[in-house]
């Protein structure tokens, strides 16, 4: 009987979002493994792309996605200004290539538009996380400013 109040009680919380503030503070930002679709995102959202680039056997990738992208600061950040995704390089060789990717892992920011505007190879720290994400944001005001300023042309 205690049991059922339980997980009645438990069900309840849940339904009303009682708990949700505890544990939203931590979710980690939702990554897209399809290449395509983050750049649909990107054109539709005109949001920034963050492209995280490593593999399976990269423990410096993994640390990277277990403690700095479940940063709340960096969490917000990512959620509330860019479309994230997550490429698996041994699954997407041809991209990787493409991007000159050498280092795992690697973070490839691009505008809207796909024009690369940084590239960082390595570990990242929460706190430098951030002083990237904002130097990116200021990259993007530039780039979109010389678009306007050449009347719409592609930037080169």
């Amino acid at each position: 009987m205690v049991t059922t109040r339980r997980t009645v009680l438990a069900a309840l919380l849940a339904v009303t979002g009682v708990c949700q503030p505890v544990f939203a503070a931590d979710e980690p930002t939702a990554w897209d493994t399809d290449y395509a679709r983050v750049r649909e995102a990107a054109t539709a959202t005109d949001r920034p792309i963050l492209l995280s680039i490593g593999s399976t056997s990269c423990g410096w990738c993994t640390k990277l996605h277990a403690t700095t992208f479940r940063d709340r600061e960096v969490i917000a950040t990512l959620d509330r200004g860019f479309v994230t995704g997550k490429i698996d390089a041994g699954r997407h060789p041809d991209l990787v290539r493409a991007l000159g990717v050498k280092v795992y892992p690697t973070l490839v920011i691009a505008a809207p538009d796909g024009k690369i505007l940084h590239t960082v190879e390595g570990y990242q720290t929460a706190e430098e996380m951030n002083r990237t994400l904002r130097h990116a944001q200021e990259l993007l005001r530039a780039h979109r400013e010389k678009v306007i300023l050449t009347g719409g042309a592609k930037s080169k």
